[in-house]
């Protein structure tokens, strides 16, 4: 995704072959859950909050254990392919304002993420330019607190760096 100035459509696909300045690069990330019951309630009715953080509207108690971002290609001289880019990432959760101000460090989403997953759409975003414009792939990695591991590899983009 790319960031515009539009205000009604403040992020546009970026296509194919197209090519984006650094800076209004975004990794928009979204995944869904499925909640399942424990018990059914007297009347034979499932209670889908049954294994929620308290107070119980919270997500479930499976938390986020990590999250990195991994280059897939030497990005600049301080992070090369396979590096872990997470101190020059930054984070939303998703708005519907992407002001740049908004964005947080990484960290911050994880730590809110320990007990229960309580955010599921999230927008990345680089705090440091590629060494040259050039063609980038990053991957994903998000790692439950119960052992599961997803991961997922964006399609290479286009970054220019003047």
């Amino acid at each position: 995704m790319r960031l515009t100035s539009d205000q009604d459509r403040p992020l546009d696909p970026i296509r194919i072959d197209g090519m984006v300045d650094w800076e209004n690069y975004l990794i928009q990330y979204e995944f869904s859950t499925e909640l399942f019951a424990k018990t059914e309630n007297r009347f034979g009715a499932k209670l889908m909050a049954y294994g929620c953080v308290e107070p119980g509207s919270q997500g479930d108690k499976i938390g986020l254990d990590t999250l990195y971002l991994t280059a897939g290609s030497d990005y600049n001289a301080a992070f090369k392919q396979g590096d872990t880019l997470n101190s020059i990432v930054l984070i939303q959760n998703y708005t519907h304002t992407y002001s740049l101000s908004e964005f947080d460090p990484i960290s911050t989403y994880i730590t809110q993420n320990k007990e229960g997953i309580r955010n599921d759409q999230f927008i990345l975003r680089l705090a440091q330019p590629p060494v040259s414009t050039g063609k980038y792939a990053f991957a994903i990695t998000y790692i439950l607190n119960n052992g599961d591991v997803f991961t997922n590899t964006t399609s290479p983009v286009s970054l220019s760096v003047d």
